[in-house]
């Protein structure tokens, strides 16, 4: 019997490569990081709003 629709094995998308899924590649992982402007509606005002940076900057290396 073929199994139709590919139900296993369920790759995580981190263990992707950077091509094929948003949170893929081991480099800089997780989620890119987006922002909300100040005059959003209630409903999506969730998460860096109105933030000046946003991402990973003056990480410390090693």
């Amino acid at each position: 019997m073929k199994a139709k629709g590919h139900l296993y094995p369920r790759t995580r998308g981190i263990a992707m490569i950077a091509a094929c899924h948003p949170y893929g590649s081991s480099k800089k992982g997780g989620r890119k990081v987006t922002t909300v402007s100040r005059n959003a509606p209630p409903g999506k005002k969730v998460g860096l709003i109105a933030a000046r940076t946003a991402g990973m900057r003056n990480r410390k290396r090693g």
